[in-house]
């Protein structure tokens, strides 16, 4: 079984977004808990604005 984007769950499962992108929430709880380890917090906070 493939394990879902916690966010992608979040954001078009449980919200009926079409994407993460169009959430007003983020960053979120989510977004930080699943940060890429090779960013810096605000490379992550960054990456959010380019969606």
């Amino acid at each position: 079984m493939k394990k879902i984007c916690a966010i992608y769950d979040c954001a078009v499962n449980d919200k009926s977004l079409k994407h993460c992108g169009g959430c007003e929430e983020l960053p979120c709880h989510r977004y930080f808990d699943n940060m890429d380890p090779a960013y810096t917090k605000e490379e992550h906070i960054a990456d959010t604005n380019r969606v």
